[in-house]
């Protein structure tokens, strides 16, 4: 990991760290969704995350997928 002299999206401190090849977890009313390999940028501050464009587009399709298996669900 690396640091940079970024500014925290969320509260402006300028160290922020980098991190790669994370496993996130989306957790939705007892059902969890696992990405991995997950990339970008932790604020040492505020323990904000920032992820790089890849990694952002790949977590929105796993919590959209993670929303409709719940409204699908529904009776």
């Amino acid at each position: 990991m690396s640091t940079q002299d970024r500014s925290c999206p969320n509260c402006g401190h300028k160290d922020m760290i980098r991190f790669d090849s994370v496993r996130l977890s989306l957790r939705d009313k007892g059902t969890t969704q696992h990405i991995d390999d997950m990339s970008g940028w932790r604020c040492s501050a505020c323990s904000e995350w920032d992820l790089d464009k890849e990694s952002l587009l790949r977590y929105a399709e796993a919590s959209d997928a993670l929303l409709k298996k719940r409204q699908t669900k529904r009776p």
